[in-house]
């Protein structure tokens, strides 16, 4: 039987977080249907003003990894090149999505996409066509207008080199502070999403790893999407992932 070091290396490797992720954290933790509630106790509700990007809007970044004391690891640095594919479109059960397509800026290559929509409630809800073991589509919840408290939450059994591991993850998203952000020469006004991301993986009934790390999301409303996000390294089992630090640089809405 393989030793605690062995599964839990071996399953840290199994769903690695690469340094260059490109798509929220939680999306690359584990592949698993998420259940949402929303807490009783919002803060104030603000005015929306959500703009939703139109189609050929385009948003650069700079970005680069983070080690444990959150300081830039040499030599780590990229850069994207987002496009707006689609404004308003009908997707994944979902009507008034917008897509943005990212782009590594040297080298042209496709990164990922992206999709968004809001609620009735004008909160914004971010696609994952990974977080659902039947295929169906899952929308994840950024409180961004309302400020309710979302807390999902879920757990899978996989089998890893013939040992059933369950792993149970919980996420919670709470707005912070309203911050700006200097995109340029400009002071974008930003909600700020705090994200608490919470792995436990079991074998044979005994915990053998927990994992929590933090992800911060700045939404720009009047931009239709993120000026600024950062994600903390961590400790996993015989492991650093390392973070990330992704900033808006230049924009052009049309």
């Amino acid at each position: 039987m393989a030793s605690r070091e062995e599964v839990v290396c071996f399953t840290l490797s199994f769903n690695h977080l690469d340094t260059t992720m490109r798509m929220p954290i939680i999306l690359l933790v584990i592949s698993l249907v998420l259940g949402a509630c929303a807490s009783k106790d919002p803060v104030s509700p603000t005015p929306t003003g959500i703009k939703v990007p139109a189609v050929g809007s385009t948003f650069e970044l700079d970005a680069y990894g983070t080690d444990p004391t959150g300081k830039k690891i040499p030599d780590s640095e990229y850069s994207l090149l987002q496009s707006v594919l689609a404004s308003g479109a009908v997707f994944g059960g979902k009507s008034g999505v917008w897509s943005i397509e990212s782009n590594d800026k040297v080298t042209g290559e496709p990164v990922d996409t992206s999709y968004m929509c809001l609620d009735s409630k004008q909160d914004v809800l971010l696609y994952f066509p990974d977080l659902s073991v039947d295929g169906s589509p899952k929308w994840f919840r950024l409180p961004v207008t309302t400020g309710l408290v979302s807390i999902d939450s879920a757990s899978q059994t996989e089998d890893i080199n013939g040992i059933p591991l369950q792993f149970t993850l919980k996420v919670k998203a709470e707005r912070s502070t309203d911050e700006p952000i200097l995109v340029g020469t400009s002071s974008i006004s930003t909600r700020k999403i705090v994200m608490t991301v919470s792995v436990t993986i079991l074998a044979q009934g005994q915990v053998i790893e927990t994992i929590e790390f933090k992800q911060h999301l700045w939404f720009a409303p009047t931009l239709g999407t993120f000026a600024q996000r950062s994600s903390d390294a961590y400790e996993a089992g015989c492991d650093v992932q390392d973070g990330e630090f992704v900033k808006l640089t230049k924009y052009t809405l049309k």
